[in-house]
């Protein structure tokens, strides 16, 4: 191949690659999806204020069979509950079934959305994940097993010690510290992250009057408490964002 084909087909490569590129990021600014939308089918078991409480049916297991009691998924609140049915590939959801669980899930909706949803307590959630797991031991007859993500993990770990492990069959939670001075280094001095904690405990005391605040606005205060990891997640998406597959 000649160098004048050669540099012919780099500069078609190139403009190929800018303009998959410059149509992905168009949509993902417009928050457009990659893939069809998916909800896998669920019973809306029970509704009571914000607290919705979904059964997805049970189907014969596809893997070798785990365990078939229930398990109730918990969200945190600055997702929605359908970070674990993302897609048929990637569905806590489905996986669960396919092991034998009988999958309920506590949907906390969207409270920005929502009338009183920015008024809500800690007390409020923790509450309304007691109830659930009461509503699933009335249903099923059985403890439960329940797993919570970020936040909603944290949740789970009140909601469980409020009812003393009462109908609590196991705790699986992920991203969902219990002891925030576990990740301090031994050799930090105490008395200094004592101080900086309540310096931030008095800065933040205006936040108060705010009330809630918006799923995105918690999102983006996670993100901002590690940087890194967010920079090399923005260098990533930026490096292919003409592969619509990888997006």
């Amino acid at each position: 191949m000649g160098t004048k084909q050669r540099a012919k087909r780099d500069w078609r490569r190139r403009l190929r690659r800018t303009y998959f590129s410059a149509r992905n990021a168009t949509r993902m600014i417009r928050g457009g999806r990659f893939t069809p939308p998916y909800e896998a089918e669920y019973e809306l078991a029970h509704q009571e204020g914000a607290l919705r409480l979904r059964h997805y049916p049970q189907e014969p297991p596809t893997l070798p069979l785990v365990c078939e009691q229930p398990i109730l998924l918990v969200p945190p609140l600055m997702v929605t509950a359908q970070v674990y049915d993302i897609s048929p590939e990637l569905s806590a959801v489905a996986y669960l079934r396919g092991r034998g669980f009988d999958v309920w899930l506590v949907d906390f909706g969207s409270p920005e959305r929502e009338r009183g949803g920015l008024e809500r307590t800690l007390d409020d959630h923790v509450l309304m994940i007691a109830r659930a797991i009461d509503l699933v031991r009335a249903r099923t007859g059985q403890d439960v097993h329940i797993a919570g993500y970020s936040q909603g993990g944290m949740f789970v770990y009140q909601a469980v010690a409020y009812r003393g492990s009462e109908g609590v069959a196991s705790v699986v939670t992920f991203g969902s510290p219990v002891d925030m001075q576990k990740n301090i280094p031994a050799d930090v001095n105490r008395g200094l992250i004592s101080n900086l904690s309540h310096a931030l405990r008095v800065t933040m005391r205006p936040m108060d009057l705010l009330g809630g605040v918006p799923g995105s606005l918690s999102s983006l205060a996670f993100k901002l408490m590690s940087p890194r990891k967010e920079l090399k997640y923005l260098r990533m998406i930026l490096g292919n964002l003409d592969d619509r597959e990888l997006l």
